[in-house]
């Protein structure tokens, strides 16, 4: 008695979050807006941009000038035999003005690889966000698949329990054997499980997007789309040669590259001199800032040249040479991997294009098949048997229909995001204008 208690007020419980809970409608184009807003993957590529971005500011900063200030003060004191201490102050104020000249190329190196880093950030961010939209397509087009599996069972419930009622009533009549009525139970009570399962397929589906949107797991969501196809024009090569021209992660390779060309002439730079000008005002007494303190100032030029730095600089520098040709074989890697992603995506849509055609035609003779099987049961020429294999085969043809649908879609979604489908930076237009 407990025990149901308990289960009563858990059940009334949920039923009253359910009626105060808003219920979100949602097509795909509003959970991809959700997502490219609210997911966390992108904010923390957002913050690397931003990150890239100071760097990049920081290094633009170290060729202009810069104004120091020193200040130093002390007191003391001296005594001789039989005479007392006698104390004196002794401050100095000093205020420096410095301007790089010469660094071997390094300062100017070191700009061109921030800014080539800061282009591989806005690049890398693009590539993030599609990221997100195949994650929200995938998931979104999992929520219906989930639903239409949940209606599938739904029917094969009405349909066992349609057939049930009449081996009940024939069985009654004496046409039947009770066998008949404890394998359509047995059939029965399966498809109902099987409907358990495809709901808690589909609350899994649910929290899935909830969780890549930005939503709290357990938001109810509306989602009133229905899964369709169309046939998809483009041929394999156009889809290949777009995917090169517009991948983001391709050409933030080749950014890196750049940034890695930039690394090797910064290490060069330590074989050259360096040259500063400095200009200084200094002003000192036995009083921080009387009048009648002693003042100077100087202007010169500083070059600093390391003759020898036993192997240091050579080092460093075909450790870049080799980061260099690694960034190069990444990127000719890369470009395989997309011809591979874009072929591998494209035969996977076009299998489920011809799948969707099939499993059409499957689904129709199976519904005649199972239609007839009744008759034939009803009849007294068939058996129960007959019926309940036709039903499982319908069960299942409707099954394949609808798996066909969701690998098109997702197929579809995988395709342009191994193309590079622009959301917000259309990368050939963004390279252009950084060269």
């Amino acid at each position: 008695m407990k025990k149901l208690l308990i289960a009563l007020m858990s059940l009334a419980a949920s039923v009253a979050y359910a009626a105060d809970s808003e219920v979100i409608s949602l097509n795909l184009a509003e959970s991809i807006d959700l997502a490219l807003k609210n997911n966390q993957s992108i904010a923390q590529s957002m913050e690397d941009r931003e990150v890239a971005r100071w760097q990049y500011k920081n290094a633009r900063r170290q060729s202009g000038p810069t104004l120091s200030y020193n200040f130093s003060g002390r007191r003391y004191g001296q005594s001789a035999s039989g005479r007392p201490m006698e104390t004196d102050n002794d401050f100095n104020n000093s205020l420096t003005l410095s301007v790089p000249i010469y660094h071997g190329g390094r300062l100017h190196n070191q700009r061109k690889q921030t800014l080539y880093a800061l282009d591989s950030a806005e690049l890398s961010l693009e590539d993030t966000k599609q990221d997100i939209k195949l994650q929200t397509t995938q998931a979104y087009y999992e929520i219906l698949r989930c639903r239409d599996m949940m209606k599938v069972r739904e029917e094969e419930i009405t349909a066992l329990q349609e057939h049930l009622n009449k081996s009940t009533i024939r069985y009654k009549e004496g046409v039947v054997a009770k066998s008949d009525i404890l394998a359509s139970t047995v059939s029965l009570a399966d498809a109902k499980q099987n409907y358990v399962t495809a709901r808690g397929d589909y609350e899994k589906s649910l929290a899935n997007l909830n969780n890549i949107i930005g939503l709290p797991t357990d938001t109810p969501l509306l989602i009133s789309d229905e899964m369709n196809s169309t046939t998809y024009e483009p041929t394999e090569e156009s889809c290949i040669e777009y995917a090169l021209e517009n991948r983001p992660d391709y050409f933030s390779a080749e950014y890196a590259i750049k940034q890695a060309e930039a690394a090797i002439k910064i290490a060069e730079a330590g074989r050259k001199p360096t040259v500063d000008a400095s200009i200084s005002k200094a002003a000192e007494g036995d009083r921080i800032f009387k009048s009648d303190t002693r003042r100077d100032w100087q202007a010169g030029l500083t070059l600093q040249w390391n003759i020898f730095d036993n192997g240091v600089t050579s080092a460093s520098v075909n450790e870049m040479r080799a980061r260099l040709k690694k960034s190069q074989s990444v990127a000719a890697q890369l470009g395989d991997s997309i011809r591979l992603e874009v072929h591998n995506a494209y035969i996977d849509l076009r299998t489920a294009e011809e799948n969707i055609s099939t499993t059409q035609i499957a689904v129709a003779r199976a519904e005649e098949d199972y239609h007839l099987a009744q008759i034939r049961y009803v009849e007294g020429v068939g058996t129960n048997l007959e019926v309940i294999d036709a039903q499982e085969k319908l069960t299942q043809a409707r099954t394949n229909y609808f798996s066909a649908l969701y690998s098109y879609h997702v197929a579809k979604a995988t395709l342009e995001k191994a193309m590079g489908v622009p959301i917000d930076l259309v990368v050939p237009d963004y390279i252009s204008e950084r060269r």
